[in-house]
């Protein structure tokens, strides 16, 4: 029988791209590029805290909705919000925590 296992690293730093080091990779140095956009931004957190995928612990996705709720307090667009909004409201299920809806809390 085979089995084999392999680490990974990956580097957040908000308003920057994710950074991933595989296991058999060099990192001499960081170079941090400055994420491009909202999309960038929500996609490093989409790999980082996968709804589905629960990996982490509770500190980690609280940290999550919070990087997601600071993408949503800086966008325009309501869709966006939302989405954002949506997300970060899922993290703090994962982690535990009760989430009030505030539209609906009045």
């Amino acid at each position: 029988m085979h089995s084999s296992a392999s680490v990974g690293l990956r580097l957040y730093r908000p308003g920057f791209e994710l950074i991933e080091i595989k296991s058999w990779g060099r990192a001499d140095k960081i170079d941090w590029k400055v994420a491009a956009g909202l999309e960038v931004q929500e996609g490093a957190l989409d790999k980082l805290f996968p709804v589905d995928g629960h990996t982490s612990g509770k500190e980690a996705f609280l940290f999550g909705a919070s990087e997601y709720e600071r993408l949503a307090a800086n966008v325009l667009s309501d869709d966006d919000r939302a989405r954002l909004d949506s997300k970060a409201k899922a993290l703090r299920e994962i982690a535990g925590e009760t989430v009030v809806d505030e539209k609906n809390n009045s």
